[in-house]
Parts: C-alpha cells; structure tokens; sequence
C-alpha cells in the first residue's frame, strides 16, 4: 500500500547551515506520529518542510504518491491541502490579506 505522507533523505539547511540530516519515515493511512527531541533539533523545521514554509535542500516530501517537495519542485503552501495550528498566530508572507482570509473559507 501507497503512505498517504513519505519523507526521503530528507535535508534542510538556513544558509549553510545544515539543521535536518537525512530524515527519511512514511505513514500509513490512519497512523499518527510524534516528533520528540530537544530544543533546537528540527522539529519545527521539519513540519515547516512538510507544510511548504521551508525550501528543502535534499530529498523529497511525497503525499500520497505525489512529489509536493523536492530540489527540482515546490507546490506552494496553499496547495498542499494539509493542515497546520501554530502555537502563536501566522499568516502566509507571501500571500494578501484577502488571500490569506480566502484559503480558511
């Protein structure tokens, strides 16, 4: 059976800095996962990666079957039909105030 989520040698980097090394995992339809680690691990990054705020430098992110990241492709965040509840408010950067209010309607 297909994941619904796979995430393949997985790197990010802030600059030159590398923060998530080679992080690869799928999940079955129905599974539910947990990230624990300290402070300044990747956690959020990774989430970022997966919701589509963060560029990825290596791997790619597949949705059910589908490449969402990779080096070569990036569906914008708006696209990606998953859903993210921050622990402070946020909005899209990149998008208006209109469609920003737009994507929860």
């Amino acid at each position: 059976m297909l994941p619904i989520l796979s995430i393949e040698n997985l790197q990010c980097r802030y600059g030159e800095q590398v923060v998530i090394e080679s992080v690869s995992f799928a999940l079955q339809a129905g599974e539910i996962a947990c990230l624990l680690g300290p402070s300044g691990c990747g956690k959020t990054t990774l989430l970022h990666a997966i919701a589509g705020f963060q560029p990825i430098a290596e791997g790619n992110i597949q949705l059910s079957g589908e490449v969402i990241s990779s080096r070569e492709k990036q569906i914008p965040a708006e696209q990606r039909k998953i859903g993210v509840v921050f622990q402070d408010y946020a909005l899209f950067s990149h998008l208006t105030v209109e469609q920003n209010i737009a994507i929860g309607i």
